[in-house]
């Protein structure tokens, strides 16, 4: 974690403060903690071990920078205010919580597997404090995407909670760039052709057995063809990128309705989202 609290109960943001102010306590076990300040990782505050602290659970070091990155920037803009880290705020706790202009916004950096429910359970909070929602994915990218250069698109294998967050934001993911910079993506369908063929020839090709005169080839060689066709893909998209983005000048609060789908049902949410109009056909 990245703030922590003094004998004083002053809040402690790690990369502000000293190893000589300890000793520091987690703002929510009231437990020991200890300053790490190396020259390679993040400065951040860890329990002594062993602890049950909900506020133990290990964030990379991508998540500490991201995080202190972006709150850095946000909190030298001229249009943000009471901007703080890891601020808990009625059964939730942001990444980063602020002002922007008149708006609460509340910051979520997530790249970690998440529970579905997790994720509706936050949006319903935030909502229902007026707080306006964005989450960011910490990578400056979408991980492990393939670019199919003879159709020149790039294609990636989203988790099941990365299609609920695009679906949140009506087909938009964010991912971050640099200080208060993020990055939009769409996901689309992909759609890919299928070569005909035959699974007893396939066989023969690979295996050099030819399977005539067997049950298989006398009863099923016309049923072993394929393809021939195109299909969609079950676990793939398309990527379609956006624009890069600034947290605090690009996007705007909107409430979006409760909405139900073949596979979510996804809650009214209080949103924070970029301006731009559909980029994608």
């Amino acid at each position: 974690m990245l703030v922590a609290v003094d004998n004083q109960n002053n809040r402690c943001i790690a990369w502000l403060t000293e190893k000589t102010q300890a000793p520091f306590h987690c703002p929510a076990c009231n437990e020991v903690v200890v300053l790490k300040k190396g020259k390679i990782r993040e400065h951040h505050f860890a329990h002594k071990p062993p602890t049950s602290c909900s506020y133990a659970t290990g964030e990379s070091q991508k998540h500490y920078k991201v995080k202190r990155e972006i709150f850095t920037a946000l909190v030298k803009h001229a249009n943000c205010s009471k901007c703080d880290i890891e601020r808990p705020l009625s059964g939730v706790r942001p990444d980063i919580s602020l002002y922007i202009g008149n708006t609460p916004v509340a910051i979520e950096i997530q790249r970690s597997n998440i529970d579905i429910e997790l994720i509706e359970k936050r949006t319903r909070q935030y909502t229902k404090l007026g707080i306006s929602l964005l989450w960011v994915f910490p990578d400056n990218s979408p991980p492990n995407s393939t670019f199919i250069e003879e159709k020149d698109i790039e294609v990636w294998r989203p988790k099941e909670w990365q299609k609920y967050i695009h679906a949140m934001y009506f087909g938009r993911i964010y991912f971050w760039q640099h200080d208060a910079i993020v990055k939009s993506y769409h996901l689309s369908s992909y759609r890919y052709y299928v070569e005909a063929g035959n699974w007893v020839e396939d066989f023969y090709d690979d295996s050099g057995t030819d399977l005539e005169g067997t049950y298989w080839h006398d009863e099923h060689h016309p049923e072993a063809d394929y393809g021939g066709n195109w299909r969609t893909s079950k676990t793939k998209r398309q990527l379609h990128p956006g624009e890069e983005l600034h947290i605090a000048e690009a996007f705007q609060k909107k409430m979006r309705g409760s909405f139900h789908s073949k596979y979510w049902s996804l809650p009214k949410a209080n949103l924070w989202i970029d301006k731009n109009k559909n980029w994608w056909k």
